[in-house]
């Protein structure tokens, strides 16, 4: 939860903000973005059954998130404000076009894997209460080549 609460932070999100995360998981960063900035959430993942246990978590909050099964590549993603990623290495690259087509001044957060030739305006590295450090990468668009 610390990098999730950076990742946020770094984020930079407003009230009624659409955020959508690309691999959600179990929610937790979507859920955080509702509970701590008032925004809206847009969750993404192949997965049935992560997408089931990130409604499950998110139960109170439905009317503000959204959760889909699908591929993050297929999907439209015209009205993110952010977009936040925690994807291997080949999927940042793979999604580095689509995210070069985005509206102008989206943000959009990485946890542990940059954005390969393309320069950050925010870093940060924040260690967990196990111990571990977490790599954060915030860009803007339009996105700036190294």
């Amino acid at each position: 939860m610390v990098a999730v609460r950076r990742m946020l932070e770094m984020a930079e999100i407003t009230p009624g903000e659409t955020v959508y995360d690309l691999g959600c998981g179990d929610g937790r960063i979507l859920i955080s973005a509702v509970r701590r900035y008032g925004a809206c959430g847009v969750g993404i993942d192949i997965d049935a059954i992560r997408i089931e246990d990130a409604r499950r978590r998110a139960q109170t909050f439905l009317d503000r998130i959204r959760f889909r099964r699908r591929n993050i590549f297929r999907t439209d993603l015209r009205e993110a404000d952010v977009v936040m990623l925690y994807l291997l290495p080949e999927l940042n690259s793979k999604l580095l076009p689509r995210l070069r087509n985005l509206k102008a001044g989206v943000r959009i957060v990485s946890h542990c894997f940059e954005l390969p030739g393309v320069a950050a305006y925010k870093t940060a590295c924040v260690k967990s209460r196990q111990g571990r450090y977490h790599r954060l990468f915030a860009y803007r668009t339009p996105i700036e080549e190294i």
